[in-house]
């Protein structure tokens, strides 16, 4: 889960960098291009047209897949 958290984290500390914070759309996008492996099948195969170009939905799948894989951890928010 802390890999998750740090992905997240990542991308919204670049988005803020580049002034992209309040884009979620290229917020989505721009974390599509830093996935890879199992994420980056998961993404493109398992994820809805709306989850994959929207920010806030996409963060939260991927925490929640997180916490799916370690269900002690707390909630995604």
């Amino acid at each position: 889960i802390d890999d998750c958290c740090r992905f997240v984290r990542e991308v919204r500390r670049f988005a803020l960098e580049e002034g992209r914070n309040e884009d979620k759309k290229w917020m989505a996008d721009y974390a599509a291009t830093r996935l890879e492996g199992e994420a980056f099948f998961w993404h493109a195969f398992e994820l809805d047209d709306g989850t994959r170009s929207n920010w806030d939905k996409l963060q939260l799948a991927i925490l929640e897949r997180a916490r799916g894989a370690n269900p002690s951890s707390p909630p995604a928010s």
